[in-house]
C-alpha cells in the first residue's frame, strides 16, 4: 500500500508540473460539472492563467491559502494547512491533465466562485482549486490544495 500511495503521490506531482505536449485548450467536454453554471468570462480567464506566467502571478490572491499532502506512515496520509508564496511558485499548465489520466470537476457557486477538482483515474489523489472574482470582477485563484489523497 505504501509503494502505491508514494507512486500516486509522485506521479501527480510530477505531472502537474511538467508535462507537456501541444493541448492548450480547456476542453468542457471532457469535464464534469457538479453545481451550477461556469460563468461565461472565466474560461477565457483560465485559459490565459494557464498561457501567460505574469497573468497568472497576477491573479493569485498572494500569500495563496490552502492545504497540502503528508505521508504520516506507510499507509496513511493527510493534509495539513499551507501558505503557497510567490518565491518558488511553479506555473500551473492546463496541459498537465490528461482527460485519460484524471477527471476533471467544476463547481461554480453563482457568478463569483468556481471550484475545481482535479483526480486520478487510477487512485484517489488529485489537487483542488477556488477561484473567485475580485472586487475590480477579475478572476484569481484564492486557495490551492497540491496532491493529496480525497476520501
Amino acid at each position: 500500500m505504501r509503494t502505491v500511495l508514494l507512486i500516486a503521490f509522485s506521479v501527480g506531482s510530477i505531472l502537474l508540473f511538467s508535462c507537456q505536449n501541444n493541448n492548450n485548450q480547456l476542453n468542457v467536454s471532457d469535464q464534469v460539472l457538479t453545481n451550477g453554471t461556469i460563468p461565461e468570462d472565466f474560461t477565457a480567464f483560465y485559459q490565459k492563467f494557464h498561457s501567460d506566467s505574469q497573468f497568472q502571478m497576477t491573479h493569485i490572491s498572494w500569500p495563496l491559502s490552502g492545504k497540502t499532502g503528508v505521508q504520516k506512515d506507510s499507509t496513511t496520509t493527510s493534509t495539513v494547512d499551507k501558505i503557497w508564496e510567490q518565491q518558488g511558485w511553479k506555473m500551473h499548465k492546463l496541459d498537465a491533465f490528461n482527460p485519460k489520466d484524471y477527471k476533471r470537476e467544476w463547481e461554480a457557486v453563482g457568478d463569483i466562485m468556481v471550484m475545481e477538482r482535479i483526480t486520478a483515474r487510477a487512485v484517489p489523489f488529485g489537487i483542488e482549486r477556488r477561484f473567485a472574482k475580485r472586487a475590480d470582477q477579475e478572476w484569481e485563484l484564492i486557495f490551492y490544495s497540491d496532491t493529496h489523497e480525497f476520501k
